[in-house]
């Protein structure tokens, strides 16, 4: 399960299929299968699908993608749009060719934060109003991550 905006994603237990839901009315938006992209790569690779089901172990929203994981090792990436509201995907899933030789279990987005320094303080002078309220405004840090 994953949200986004007003969207959730949903994936059954042994499916292939992630099924968009509204989250203020409860109504079906999307469905995708991911089994053909990943029966594809797969065939590319000669890796021998036909024994093997398909389906979805992993999914998480992050940073404007919709992660999904699954259980022949191969994560795929689909485009999430940035407007406002329910996130209909019609762009093109895009497959990671650095597989695993398990099942993708989680996806941890890492966010890194921008930490905020003390105000540099200067020599105290008589300034005008205005000029001192420039001063007492936060310094930024780099971005850590």
């Amino acid at each position: 399960m994953a949200v986004c905006g007003v969207g959730l994603w949903v994936s059954m237990a042994n499916s292939s299929t992630i099924a968009l839901y509204h989250t203020e009315s409860f109504i079906h938006m999307q469905d995708i299968n991911i089994a053909n992209n990943v029966s594809r790569v797969l065939a590319a690779r000669e890796v021998s699908s036909n024994k093997r089901s398909i389906y979805v172990t992993a999914l998480a929203a992050a940073k404007g993608l919709l992660w999904v994981g699954t259980n022949v090792g191969i994560a795929l990436t689909i485009p999430l749009p940035r407007l406002e509201g329910v996130p209909i995907i019609s762009g093109k899933a895009n497959i990671s060719y650095h597989a695993h030789f398990g099942p993708v279990r989680m996806f941890l987005p890492l966010q890194p934060k921008v930490h905020a320094s003390e105000p540099i303080s200067t020599k105290r002078h008589h300034a005008i109003p205005e000029e001192s309220a420039s001063q007492t405004k936060p310094t930024y840090k780099k971005q850590i991550s």
